[in-house]
């Protein structure tokens, strides 16, 4: 019963898609007008996000009131990415146009765009890129301030971006392997505050993105794990001497 008890208390865990996950009940807000839309795939059993010039600029997607631990990991897999901008429309501010698509923390449950306390880790493309396919990593803060920007634009392939903590600061890491820690942005007492968490993408006046995303959501810490199999171990030895 102690084990039992433990798993229910655990944060929500990542959701693989596997089955419908009920978007309709997510909380979606925009930062900059109506939210982008995203559509369960049963076939894919993936996500599909799409922010176009009818909605979709800036727009953050989680679970109803999911929260996280402080030293909980946030994880999405990005499967399948494009996008473009339309010069037809706009030829002079299109090609400066923008997309992205990633992951969010902060300390507000719905943070605004340039006054929150948090931070985005995504993949983003912009500046002639955008129509080329060429795609960065970029960090920012809760004020939309650029911490860290990949050195060169590249080519998009599946890749999972994380972020983790470390020790007082976060990591943010791609594939696992961390590419930007966080020197001191926030205090530690800050960074304990951001439980909570989203899918972040859009897309500029003139751009349209598609995405496809998998595996979204918190990793408790290993030592969450570490106790739970504790307390399994525990009741399954009174069980049996019962």
């Amino acid at each position: 019963m102690v084990a039992l008890c433990a798993v229910q208390s655990l944060p929500a865990a990542v959701i693989d898609f596997s089955t419908d996950p009920d978007i309709g009940s997510w909380d979606i807000h925009s930062q900059l007008g109506t939210p982008g839309t995203a559509t369960w795939n049963a076939g894919d059993q993936d996500l599909d996000l799409l922010a176009d010039d009818s909605g979709g600029h800036w727009s953050l997607l989680s679970p109803a009131d999911a929260t996280r631990e402080a030293n909980d990991a946030v994880s999405l897999d990005v499967t399948s990415l494009s996008a473009s901008a339309d010069i037809s429309l706009n030829p002079v501010y299109a090609p400066l146009d923008w997309a992205h698509v990633g992951l969010t923390i902060a300390v507000e449950p719905a943070p605004a765009l340039s006054s929150a306390k948090g931070y985005s880790f995504w993949l983003r493309s912009d500046n002639g890129g955008i129509n080329n396919g060429l795609w960065a990593y970029e960090v920012r803060d809760g004020a939309n301030n650029m911490l860290f920007r990949s050195a060169t634009s590249f080519a998009f392939v599946p890749v999972t971006l994380s972020i983790e903590r470390s020790g007082a600061e976060y990591d943010f890491l791609v594939d696992g392997s961390s590419i930007y820690t966080s020197p001191g942005t926030y205090s530690e007492a800050q960074h304990d505050s951001m439980e909570n968490y989203d899918i972040v993408f859009g897309s500029g006046s003139f751009a349209t993105l598609n995405a496809t995303v998998d595996n979204f959501g918190v990793i408790p810490e290993p030592g969450t794990y570490a106790l739970l199999g504790g307390l399994f171990a525990l009741g399954c030895v009174m069980l049996r001497r019962r």
